[in-house]
């Protein structure tokens, strides 16, 4: 079982534009450009925890059980593998060459697996919980969907009025089912 993330180093800056919402919005001027950004970030935090998936570039932490939890990543997009670590039964953290496996899969469907003719690390491992760490880049960075766009402007624009939008029904297909 994979552990929920941990963000390491958090995106940099605006993840959205503040322009485009206005805009979105028809508001003009800057009075309500907190407001704005606030319900900006809600709208992202609310995304991302129903899709599981993150706007904004980061590195994030998941702790595994077993290596074969690998094989279905439970937060995307993943840009790539930062680092995978596990403790063996010495108690020591020995990181995995990363010679020794590969990102698979396609859009939100990624996992990871040895390289062909490599395999997992035997032993400990296997039998200590939370004794896989895997680093991975994820988030959509300037990419994102306009799915996401959209349901987050709609997202913004409900909170802006004191109407709930229903984001479930907007990002259904912009999610990772776990």
């Amino acid at each position: 079982m994979l552990s929920a993330p941990i963000v390491i180093t958090g995106p940099e800056g605006d993840v959205v534009e503040l322009a485009p919402v206005k805009t979105f919005l028809r508001i003009d001027g800057d009075d309500l450009d907190e407001e704005i950004r606030a319900y900006i970030d809600a709208s992202i935090g609310e995304i991302e925890r129903q899709t599981s998936t993150r706007i904004g570039e980061q590195l994030v932490e998941l702790r595994a059980d077993h290596f074969d939890d690998l094989e279905h990543l439970t937060i995307g997009p993943v840009n790539a593998v930062a680092q995978i670590t596990y403790r063996d039964a010495a108690g020591s953290d020995v990181t995995i060459d990363q010679a020794d496996y590969e990102l698979f899969g396609a859009g939100l469907e990624k996992g990871i697996r040895p390289k062909p003719g490599r395999s997992w690390p035997r032993g400990a491992a296997q039998r200590a919980s939370g004794a896989i760490g895997v680093r991975l880049n994820v988030g959509y960075g300037d990419a994102i969907p306009p799915s996401i766009s959209l349901a987050l402007k709609m997202d913004v624009r409900g909170r802006f009025d004191g109407v709930p939008f229903d984001l479930f029904a907007a990002t259904t297909n912009d999610r990772i089912w776990l």
